[in-house]
């Protein structure tokens, strides 16, 4: 996350922080609610973070649908997903092996640790997934 997001992010909840009235909870928006549901399903121990050995399984289901074909390599016919296939494909040979679609995912995920404490808060999830326009 760059110094810029950061702010933004920071004005934004301070913003909201400072609208909230004393004693009245506030009420999570439809997408912030389903940001929570996703982390929450992800932080499986359910201390209010998520290692990589947490994420990881996730990841690998992803890879596993995304192989209809189960020829253990995912093929441009078969990527379905935001970022562009050469993301993934390290090994430029046309198809995503599973070592090479789980690096790429370890790698996002430590670019969004924010704290570089090898766990994602909620605060850092909920950016990432903002900056990947979910």
């Amino acid at each position: 996350m760059t110094f810029i997001q950061y702010s933004a992010l920071f004005v934004a909840v301070c913003a909201v922080a400072a609208c909230a009235q004393p004693g009245v909870a506030p009420q999570p928006s439809p997408n912030e609610a389903r940001l929570e549901q996703r982390f929450q399903r992800l932080d499986a121990n359910g201390d209010g973070f998520v290692t990589w050995k947490e994420a990881a399984p996730s990841r690998a289901r992803d890879f596993r649908h995304m192989d209809s074909n189960r020829d253990r390599a995912i093929t441009p016919s078969e990527y379905k997903a935001a970022l562009p296939f050469a993301v993934f494909d390290q090994s430029a040979d046309g198809a995503i092996s599973r070592a090479e679609f789980m690096a790429t995912h370890h790698r996002m995920f430590m670019k969004f640790d924010a704290d570089a404490n090898r766990r994602i808060s909620f605060s850092e999830f909920a950016a990432a997934q903002r900056a990947a326009g979910r």
